[in-house]
């Protein structure tokens, strides 16, 4: 790996791509409403009125940011990867610390704003992942996956560090993969539901915080779940796929190109849920009679049978003649 200290900062401020990244970066509070407002012109030409619907305005902020944030990092990462490939990735790996703290915190907040009004019902909790799978999956089994991951991971970011980008030896066709490696990634992180909306917000907030804590399980290990599951469908997910681009730069041919984004694409769908659990798979609140031991159950049945037979005892040894 390059010393962390080689990057001539005078000379990469001067970089196209690094400029229009930065511009890009800057005026982002300016863009994104108008290009927002310009999505839902485009889709509400056709009906009457701006669309009314919550979870359609979200999707269509979430995409359009989605956009505009990956144009402006690949650019960036582009630009740092030119003279050493370790900033570029000590770069990555900050932004995406530093961006998923700050959704968290947004998530914690807007969900105990909700949760404070009453508006959480009492409704199963549908797993996504083997991180979520808390009520019929093993930890066992979450912590092989992870493992799994975490060495996938760590493995593609190696050979990542290995490589040297150097634009006087890059070629048009090294060039045009970086541009298609930007294109499926972004395309991927659109695509996916991401921690934060597919697993932080819908799953493990409710289990904290919802319903009084009638979804905690003392065998869930829910904390050391949500961490793994933050590390690898957030963190890593993150950095890898800003970091897919160099990944497909390095290809070979054509069809090391379609392996090397189905590869990455595979790590970090690897935990992911494709298929109908089934309702044993679902977390239901505790309602207090959950924990009912079956022995009980049966010896409070017999237990009137046996309070009859001790009355009938009773009545019958009263009945006997008195022998003198």
């Amino acid at each position: 790996m390059e010393d962390l200290f080689s990057l001539p900062f005078e000379e990469w401020i001067q970089q196209p791509q690094v400029i229009i990244g930065l511009v890009m970066a800057g005026i982002t509070p300016l863009a994104m409403p108008a290009l927002v407002r310009s999505e839902f012109c485009l889709n509400s030409c056709s009906s009457h009125g701006w669309h009314k619907d919550r979870t359609y305005n979200m999707e269509v902020v979430r995409t359009t940011g989605l956009l505009w944030e990956g144009s402006c990092l690949f650019l960036l990462v582009y630009g740092c990867a030119k003279y050493t490939t370790a900033w570029a990735m000590v770069g990555v790996f900050i932004y995406s610390f530093v961006r998923s703290m700050a959704m968290i915190a947004v998530t914690y907040v807007l969900a105990r704003k909700r949760m404070a009004q009453g508006v959480t019902e009492d409704t199963p909790l549908e797993p996504v992942s083997v991180y979520t799978d808390i009520e019929a999956g093993t930890f066992l089994k979450c912590l092989s996956v992870f493992v799994l991951q975490m060495l996938l991971y760590v493995l593609l970011l190696r050979w990542i560090a290995s490589k040297s980008f150097i634009e006087e030896d890059a070629t048009d066709e090294e060039l045009a993969r970086y541009a298609a490696g930007s294109i499926v990634a972004t395309v991927q992180r659109t695509m996916s539901q991401g921690f934060r909306s597919g697993e932080l917000e819908a799953f493990w907030m409710t289990y904290f915080f919802g319903c009084e804590g009638k979804y905690r399980r003392p065998y869930h290990y829910p904390k050391m779940r949500l961490v793994m599951s933050w590390i690898v469908n957030d963190l890593l997910s993150t950095s890898v796929f800003l970091l897919l681009p160099l990944v497909t730069m390095g290809s070979d041919n054509d069809m090391e190109f379609v392996k090397d984004c189905t590869a990455v694409l595979f790590i970090s769908q690897l935990d992911s849920f494709e298929a109908d659990l089934g309702e044993g798979h679902f977390l239901h609140p505790d309602t207090g009679n959950r924990d009912i031991n079956p022995d009980s159950e049966s010896s409070d049945a017999a237990s009137p049978k046996a309070a009859a037979t001790d009355v009938g005892g009773d009545a019958l040894e009263q009945s006997k003649p008195v022998q003198l």
